[in-house]
């Protein structure tokens, strides 16, 4: 399970987006640590991860630790994240409640733009 990391917007929005493969919990800890220094390197607070490629959710147990592993690496609470999934449904309200819970500023899109123009509003 691979992701690819780059910037759009001036280099203001970071970019993560998910291969097409299933997503393996032990992946996901080198996943955030990459993120959370390409933040850092960058100094950049708005991150648009594109999980539309994902052939299946994550299960609930698995985000739920992602989330509770992420509010850890990344205490800047002014940091947001927009999530485009191939849909909305439980999973992804499932995600966004569970990270709101834990302080982050997260929501769920359909499509690119939209996540891209929420997060630079």
């Amino acid at each position: 399970m691979g992701i690819e990391i780059s910037t759009v917007e001036n280099g203001t929005v970071l970019t993560v987006r998910y291969d097409a493969e299933p997503v393996e919990p032990h992946d996901l800890a080198a996943q955030r640590q990459q993120v959370a220094d390409a933040m850092a390197r960058h100094a950049i607070r708005r991150v648009l991860v594109d999980a539309s490629a994902l052939p299946v959710f994550p299960d609930p147990l698995t985000v739920l630790e992602h989330i509770d592993q992420l509010a850890t690496l990344v205490r800047d609470r002014e940091t947001r994240w927009a999530v485009v999934c191939s849909a909305l449904g439980e999973d992804e309200r499932f995600l966004e409640d569970s990270a709101v819970n834990r302080g982050l500023k997260l929501k769920c899109f359909v499509a690119t733009d939209e996540g891209l123009a929420w997060l630079i509003e």
